[in-house]
């Protein structure tokens, strides 16, 4: 069965910051083909390796990333390399690059030279911190980016250093944005005949997450460091409970899930006064509530609370290693590896694609290709194509005239939504005044949480069509079916059981429209024994083995970082499936069900952790912010109140440049520091010392001064550092809108930039305010009709 986007032709020349983007293609259909030096990619030597044995083939991290795309050799350097590699531009609709700003265009391969030779041919830019702009020449490593894009303030302990992502997760969400935006001026294409640039910074897609702009330009806040419980969204209890056997992750909010959790606790007398049912009541005495939890968590194992705990519709969660997942139920019920046969490395395992397309399923077909495996098969077979048809005319939004009906809630689902309204989209988002989601209705609130909630819901829902239906009712249901033959896309989020009852799965909705497609974003997935349970990006990070791995590596019980990474990652590769599902209804004229669950876009992420343990047997212990290949690599104390700068050294130059930087220490002549093995060996008092030199700088300071020497480094930054940044502000990256309840507010702008058609940013309408609009334009009713189902509560 052919792939989605069968037929397109990819260059990758991409390092690691930028391979996620290829796969992704790649496992749709697209031909990627990687464009390496006659040494390979570098990635090809990074560990772990295959049975610890190092060599070019054998990179684990490389062959998890490189699988279904093809290699050959060309020397760029080379005049006869840089003329090979412009007669496949000619035949290729993309290429994908991670060079430095410049050093394309140094090569006589810049963005105007290759379109030159192919006007059509997009031409993505995945880096640190952008093509323009101060920092746009930083190094930019995972910690660097998590750092300056004001994740890692969030993380950890407030006693302790701030805390990186696990792995390349920064490396990877802006590479996977890379492909939604490859794919957006690809339909752009199409119309109009030309290509075009798409750039992505990492730095920016971080800044886009957890509201923490929008928290400091609204209100003057931004969140501190609270550890493993913070009351996160209201909820008491939240966060991490020991478990008999080790840990759970546990979420109670709402009021009848607290009345649930304490039946599950026996309904112990000390909690029946009604008044704790106010989780306001519960926040305010957290250290009493939390014992009472752990009191009783820490009774039971952890797989037993999960069951339990969802069969009272309570949000909870195991936390488990990534060896404890592989041998999951739902993992292994699921089919979620894949097995491959490498030339080197012989039989292993890959985590499967992200997304689940019914018509085009996203397939492992090949493993990562051998070094130039494939010079000769794809100079043979990349000839010139037919001119694609177009209409011509200057460039559109890419997303022009594409309709979607949006029942999706918290972030995961709405964040996608937003991003295709943003590129063109109309996006109709279904709402009930009866259950109105967080940020619409706040009763009883201080107001200052009352504005909090609502920009972060205005954040999330900006440039949608609001319309309110209550689908509790048979003519609410009715209506709402009534706009479907009108939409191309459905988008959900509730659990599988929800659309069904209401008459309006995947079957259901192909009745109404042939070729609509329908996008389910479920927490546990369609199918599985958890398929029914409760889950939320927190549940998916303790499952998959997340959690674990984002924790200090000296405490026992795993700091579970309030951030919701795999809402993040589910957005980007719901983006990704979903342009290719209409890439292939473009040229086959049906659509399709699109699956993709939070636990398999969170076990992608970690793909690479997976296959070492399957193929070494290597159970990953966290880390911290160490490397297990690197040293120095962490977070270091500055001058100023829990002032942080993170610092990389990769390789022996950037070492030097380090001691150079520091003023040559005595210490740095050291015989223990003078290779990798010795830095990583004694990487403790190395830690030391260098402390002794960020103590006396500023976070900003430290990280110019190492940068201007070559050293990867970065101020850890809050939002208020974000709202205030210098290379954002001059990038245009954060963007004011004038909201219609709580006035200008400035937010993170577009981070999938478009040079011909870059989006837009608009305000979020009101609770049921283009009931009119919709309802009149789509369904033809009137003023009077809409009028009298307003009153009558189907349209409300």
């Amino acid at each position: 069965m052919p792939g989605a986007i069968e037929g397109v032709r990819v260059l990758d020349l991409t390092d690691r910051s930028g391979h996620m983007c290829g796969r992704l293609l790649a496992d749709l259909g697209a031909d990627v083909v990687k464009v390496e030096a006659p040494a390979g990619d570098p990635a090809r030597h990074a560990p772990p390796y295959a049975g610890g044995r190092p060599g070019r083939e054998r990179s684990l991290d490389f062959l998890n990333l490189n699988a279904n795309k093809r290699s050959i050799v060309l020397d760029l350097e080379s005049s006869r390399g840089r003329e090979s590699f412009l007669e496949l531009v000619r035949n290729a609709d993309a290429v994908l690059q991670t060079f430095p700003p410049g050093i394309m265009d140094e090569m006589g391969l810049g963005h105007q030279a290759l379109t030159l030779h192919n006007p059509g041919l997009v031409v993505a830019s995945i880096t640190g911190f952008g093509l323009s702009g101060p920092y746009s020449g930083f190094e930019a490593p995972p910690i660097v980016c998590s750092a300056m894009g004001g994740v890692m303030a969030l993380c950890g302990s407030p006693d302790r250093e701030p805390l990186s992502e696990p792995g390349d997760v920064p490396y990877d969400l802006a590479a996977s944005f890379a492909a939604y935006g490859v794919l957006l001026a690809l339909r752009e294409r199409d119309r109009s005949g030309r290509g075009q640039r798409v750039e992505v910074s990492c730095q920016e897609v971080l800044a886009a997450q957890q509201h923490v702009v929008v928290n400091y330009s609204s209100n003057s806040t931004f969140l501190e460091r609270a550890g493993s419980r913070t009351p996160l969204g209201g909820g008491m209890p939240y966060g991490i409970y020991p478990a008999s056997d080790g840990y759970c992750h546990l979420v109670v909010i709402s009021t009848p899930h607290w009345r649930s959790f304490v039946e599950w606790m026996g309904s112990p007398e000390v909690l029946a006064d009604p008044l704790w049912d106010n989780r306001h009541i519960r926040i305010a005495s957290q250290e009493f509530i939390e014992s009472m939890a752990m009191d009783f968590t820490r009774q039971v194992p952890k797989d037993r609370l999960f069951s339990q705990g969802q069969a009272h519709h309570i949000t909870v969660g195991p936390v488990n290693r990534p060896d404890e997942f592989t041998r999951d139920a739902h993992f292994l019920q699921r089919e979620m590896l894949e097995d491959l046969r490498h030339p080197v490395v012989g039989d292993h395992r890959l985590v499967r694609p992200p997304f689940r397309l019914s018509e085009t399923p996203a397939r492992l077909v090949r493993p990562a290709p051998e070094l130039g495996r494939h010079t000769e098969e794809v100079t043979r077979a990349w000839g010139p194509r037919p001119a694609a048809d177009s209409r011509g005319g200057p460039a559109a939004a890419p997303l022009e005239g594409v309709r979607v009906l949006d029942f999706t809630q918290a972030i995961a689902g709405p964040y996608l939504a937003r991003l295709l309204a943003e590129n063109g989209a109309e996006v109709i988002k279904v709402e009930s005044r009866s259950h109105q989601q967080r940020g619409r209705a706040s009763p009883n609130l201080d107001p200052r949480v009352v504005l909090q909630q609502r920009v972060t819901f205005n954040e999330m829902n900006r440039n949608k069509r609001c319309v309110t239906v209550d689908m509790g009712t048979e003519e609410g249901r009715r209506i709402v079916k009534e706009l479907v033959p009108h939409c191309d896309l459905v988008l959900e989020n509730f659990s599988p059981r929800v659309m069904d009852r209401w008459g309006m799965g995947y079957d259901d909705l192909k009745e109404l429209r042939e070729d609509v497609i329908m996008v389910r974003l479920p927490g546990f997935g369609i199918t599985g024994p958890y398929r029914d349970y409760v889950g939320l990006a927190a549940v998916a990070m303790g499952i998959t083995g997340m959690y674990h791995l984002w924790s200090y590596p000296d405490r026992d019980e795993p700091e579970g970082p309030p951030v919701w990474t795999p809402d993040y990652l589910s957005a980007a590769f719901g983006g990704v499936a979903i342009m290719a599902a209409l890439h292939h209804r473009d040229r086959t004229g049906r659509g399709q069900l699109v699956e993709m669950s939070q636990v398999d876009a969170t076990a992608f992420a970690l793909g690479a952790v997976y296959l070492d343990y399957l193929t070494n047997g290597h159970v990953p212990a966290p880390m911290g912010n160490g490397h297990r290949f690197f040293a120095p690599h962490g977070a270091f104390r500055c001058r100023g109140e829990d002032a942080w700068c993170v610092i990389a050294v990769r390789d022996e130059g950037e070492w030097q440049a380090l001691c150079r930087a520091l003023g040559s220490p005595s210490w740095s002549a050291d015989e223990r520091f003078s290779t990798m093995d010795g830095r990583l060996e004694h990487r403790d008092e190395l830690a030391e010392h260098i402390r002794e030199w960020t103590r006396d700088h500023t976070p900003h300071q430290a990280m110019r001064i190492l940068q201007k020497a070559g050293v990867p480094a970065g101020a850890v930054q809050n939002g208020e550092h974000l709202f205030h940044d210098s290379h954002l502000r001059e990038r245009g990256f954060i963007v004011g809108v004038e909201e219609s309840d709580v006035g200008v507010v400035e937010y993170p702008g577009l981070f999938v930039r478009l040079s011909d058609a870059p989006g837009r940013v608009d305000r979020c309408h009101g609770l049921g305010e283009d009931n009119a609009h919709v309802f009149g334009t789509l369904l033809g009713m009137s003023e009077e009709e809409i009028r009298k189902l307003e009153e009558s509560g189907i349209l409300a």
